[in-house]
Order: structure tokens, then C-alpha cells, then sequence
């Protein structure tokens, strides 16, 4: 994983890590493989076409959320990120998990859509027809309902101009000529909060001209 990739899933990758020991625990069959999280995060870093630059971020937050969804919808040790599909108790979480990340990864990057057909086929391969089928149908749900939220969530609105602030407390160029980036995001649907001003610090306190004096 590149520096670059660093940061934005380490998060997301610590709380999956986190749940990975209670829910092998309460599945008898052994068929909980936290390795799936990680062959397919690794995947979507070793595909992403270099062009997202740091809206990268984006499809890693989406593949892990669709991967959890899957996964919970089975075991249901936790409260679901965003979706909770219909499951028997014998569908294989492994293939859920598999399934919900390849249609994540057609969807958002279909140019890669082969390399990702491969390492599903290997997942799939050596788990029971019967829990692999249920599975896969738990996955393929999830996938569709994350895919659906995000399709319209604002992240390819054109970036819009940015204003320079006229007071303190405001980011500012750190040089003449350097344009801000990703100013689309206020716009975009959150992830993990209610809105993008959800946790805005208090307005930097300001002084009136009497008090400058």
C-alpha cells in the first residue's frame, strides 16, 4: 500500500480488525477468514486508476463498508453501517464478504473487472456449494444497496471556486497561484456523520475595530 493510501484506510481497517475475533467466535462452521478484507482492500489499491488521486478514499470507504454490511447481515454481532439484508444463519460469511467486494469494485472501476472476477473465483473455489450460494446472495444484495446510496452522493459535482476567507481561522494557499482541491467535498453525502458541518469548531472569535485600537 502506497503512503498515499495510508491514512484513509487505517481507520476503516482497525475497526473491521476489531470485529474480526468476536465474529470467528460466534461462527461455528470456521468460515470467517479475515484475510478476505485484506485480499480485497489490496486489490482495490493495486487497481485504482491513478487519476481518482485522493478521491481514492472514497471507493476504499465504499468497499469497506459494503464488506461489513455483508458480513453483519450474517452474523449480526453489530449495528449495520448502512444496510442489513435478509440472510440464513448457514450462509457462508467468506462468500458474502467476496461477493459484496467484487460488485463493489465492477461498479466503481469496471476496467479492472477481470483481474477482480479472478480473485473471486479463487475466494469462492473451496467453500461449500450450498453456504457459497447463500452467501453470494447476501453479498450481491449488500453491494447493490451501497452502490445505490452512493451513486448520486455528490462526489463528481465540478469542484467550485474557493473564496478567500477574510477573517482568521480560515484555510488560505500556502503560496500565490495554488488552488484549493476537492472543494466539491462540503456537497458530498458523509460517510460516517449526519452532515459535513456535523463537528464544525466554534466561528473563530473576532475583534471589533474599537477593540483593535
Amino acid at each position: 500500500m502506497n503512503a498515499r493510501h495510508g491514512r484513509g484506510v487505517a481507520l476503516l481497517l482497525a475497526a473491521l480488525a476489531i470485529t474480526a475475533p468476536q465474529v470467528r467466535a460466534a461462527d461455528p462452521g470456521g468460515d470467517t477468514d479475515p484475510a478476505v478484507i485484506f485480499e480485497w482492500n489490496k486489490a482495490l489499491h493495486d487497481t485504482a486508476p491513478a487519476s481518482l488521486g485522493p478521491m481514492v478514499f472514497r471507493h476504499i470507504a465504499i468497499l469497506h463498508v459494503a464488506m461489513f454490511d455483508a458480513a453483519n447481515s450474517i452474523q449480526r454481532g453489530f449495528t449495520p453501517f448502512h444496510v442489513s439484508v435478509s440472510a440464513p444463519s448457514g450462509a457462508s460469511t467468506q462468500a458474502a464478504v467476496a461477493q459484496a467486494a467484487h460488485d463493489v469494485l465492477v461498479g466503481l472501476n469496471p476496467g479492472s473487472a477481470a483481474a477482480y472476477h479472478t480473485l473471486l473465483a479463487s475466494r469462492l473455489e473451496s467453500i461449500p456449494a450450498g453456504r457459497r450460494n447463500q452467501g453470494v446472495a447476501v453479498g450481491k444484495a449488500a453491494a447493490a444497496k451501497v452502490l445505490a446510496w452512493r451513486a448520486n452522493d455528490g462526489a463528481s459535482l465540478a469542484p467550485v471556486p474557493y473564496v478567500l476567507p477574510t477573517i482568521p481561522g480560515l484555510w488560505q494557499p500556502a503560496a500565490p497561484g495554488v488552488p484549493a482541491g476537492l472543494t466539491q467535498l462540503p456537497r458530498m453525502v458523509p460517510f460516517g456523520i449526519v452532515t459535513p458541518t456535523h463537528f464544525l469548531p466554534p466561528r473563530f472569535p473576532e475583534l471589533t475595530s474599537a477593540q483593535y485600537a
